[in-house]
């Protein structure tokens, strides 16, 4: 057994000596390394994968940062990307004619009422206003009237869509959302913990 063993590896030696690629279940290595009758995994003179299951890959050239994956673009090249954060919770927002903002159903709430409800929101958490408000942007900013926050915010002053907010860790521990239109009576307090 350890002679055939040692003949093995001999003539493996000497394949790759003399095709300078190796193969595992091939006669046929296409790469340095190649892996299944077809090569269907190869590892290039460079160490780097290049075919996974018949697929051509080509991988980022540095490491990607904290937070990140590798993602696939379609075309077989893997890119890193931000992994998303989840959202936590979504907050569905009309508009009370001028008078007010809904934001979901009174039931939700310990005070009874959904009108310009004070929020708690947590730093480094993700949020969502599904604002559906007949011509009212949604804002959300550190002065009722004051320019829309800038970090963490995307799509602020929505009328009709989705404003996503993860909020930042050093973010003030009092924001607040009104309608850029009717400051003085659509706007709430968002605490952030």
């Amino acid at each position: 057994m350890k002679k055939a063993i040692f003949t093995s590896l001999i003539s493996l030696i000497y394949l790759a000596g003399y095709s300078q690629n190796v193969g595992i279940g091939t006669t046929n290595p296409l790469e340095k390394l190649s892996v299944g009758s077809t090569s269907q995994f190869r590892i290039d003179a460079n160490g780097n994968i290049i075919r996974i299951n018949n697929v051509p890959y080509s991988f980022p050239a540095t490491q990607g940062g904290l937070n990140q994956q590798l993602f696939n673009d379609g075309n077989g090249n893997l890119v890193w990307t931000t992994l998303a954060k989840p959202v936590v919770r979504i907050f569905n927002v009309t508009n009370n004619g001028l008078a007010s903002w809904f934001i979901d159903q009174n039931s939700d709430y310990a005070s009874g009422t959904n009108i310009n409800p004070g929020l708690v929101l947590y730093r480094g958490l993700t949020y969502q206003f599904a604002v559906n408000s007949a011509g009212h942007p949604f804002r959300i900013s550190t002065a009722v009237s004051g320019p829309g926050y800038p970090v963490g915010v995307t799509n602020n002053d929505a009328t009709n869509g989705i404003v996503t907010f993860t909020v930042p860790m050093d973010a003030p521990a009092i924001l607040v959302y009104y309608c850029t239109i009717h400051t003085a009576t659509m706007q709430g307090v968002l605490t952030i913990r």
